[in-house]
Parts: C-alpha cells; structure tokens; sequence
C-alpha cells in the first residue's frame, strides 16, 4: 500500500508541475512576469509543488483507499494589471492548465500504445500500468480544477463565459468558494460531480489506446 501511495504522489506531482507551468508561460505570453521572475517557467517540481496539497492529501487518500487521488501544487501568481487583455488573458492562463493536464493524458496513452504495438512493453507490464495512472491521474486533475467553484480554474472559465455584469456576483462568491468546496469533499459530492466526467474521459483515452493496438 505504502509503495502505492508513492506511485500515486509521484504521478500527481508530475502532472501538478506540467499543470502549473503551462498556467506560469500562459501568464508570460499573455504580457505579465511575475511567474517567470519566480522561477515557475520550469518543470522542475520543487518550483511548483506544495507540501500540503501535493504530497500529504493526495498520500492521505491514496493510503485511505480513496476513489480518486486529487491536490494542488503551489497557485502561480500573476498582476492582472500587466495583461494585455486583462478579462480575456486570464482565462487564458486559468485554462492552459487543466488543457495541459488532457494533453498529458492523450501524450501518455499514445505513448504506452505504441509501446505495447510495437511489442516494448506487454499490457501486463509495470510501465503500462504505471502509463494508466498517469493517464487517470492527468484526467483527474484536469476535471477537477475545472469545477466552476473559486478558487479553482474553472471558476474564471465560467467567468470569462457569462456576461461581465455579473462580475461583481461572481467576486462575492468568490470570498466563500474554499468553503464551499470544502463542504463538496467532506460531503461526499465532489465525488458525485465529478465521477461520470472523470469516467468519461478515461474510457475516451484508454479506449485510445486499445484501438491503437488492434489497428
């Protein structure tokens, strides 16, 4: 269970670095520096990683037999001042990290399927088991980070969508959002929202990697 729980910490950690980078170069493309004077243009995952929320929750569940492993890593930081088109940039930043997330999931299942095509690895092999939890783990945080609820990415996602006059509706709601996604873990019902999404995207890229072994 312990070597398990390591398995689980080491992959959300990497798919945690690539989710933070792509929001730090998302902010240094869209005109602002600050990740970048920080250190956070980096895959280097002591730049990104929180001990609380990237080692201690994801080992806590991973050893209490969860469902599904999740976290965070270290939030990058930007001035939204700097931004050249400040409604429209910061979107922009907020999604560059769950899509980084699915690009690593479709990265790893074309990776360990044509692996196996080619007869490297056997679908019974450490490697591809350690590809699928890769893969799950990716689909894991991507779907998570983009719940509608502050302070995750999905939240300025819906803010960029909906009409910029419920801007100040959403900034209330904001002050309250740790909270209520906090009532969603303990609950239960993080797990009821996000479940069938996770499962869906899953059976898209495992399923990917099937057809890529019979073709």
């Amino acid at each position: 269970m312990i070597i398990n729980a390591i398995l689980h910490i080491t992959m959300f950690a990497i798919a945690a670095t690539f989710h933070e980078l792509a929001h730090a170069w998302a902010a240094h493309k869209c005109g602002d520096d600050t990740s970048k004077n920080q250190g956070r243009i980096t895959l280097n995952p002591l730049a990104h990683i929180d001990p609380f929320g990237t080692v201690i929750i994801p080992l806590t569940l991973a050893l209490s037999g969860a469902n599904f492993i999740f976290g965070w890593a270290k939030p990058v930081e930007y001035n939204p001042y700097n931004l050249r088109d400040r409604r429209e940039d910061e979107y922009l930043i907020a999604i560059a990290g769950p899509v980084a997330n699915f690009l690593q999931a479709l990265a790893g299942s074309i990776t360990i399927a044509v692996l196996a095509k080619f007869g490297i690895i056997s679908t019974s092999s450490m490697i591809f088991t350690l590809g699928i939890l890769y893969i799950n783990t990716n689909v894991v945080l991507g779907v998570f980070n983009l719940l509608p609820v502050p302070p995750l990415d999905g939240f300025k996602v819906l803010k960029f969508i909906l009409p910029e006059s419920m801007e100040q509706t959403f900034d209330s709601i904001e002050s309250i959002g740790s909270f209520i996604l906090l009532f969603l873990v303990i609950s239960g019902g993080l797990s009821s929202i996000i479940g069938p999404i996770m499962g869906w995207f899953q059976n898209i890229y495992v399923g990917l990697i099937f057809r890529i072994l019979r073709t």
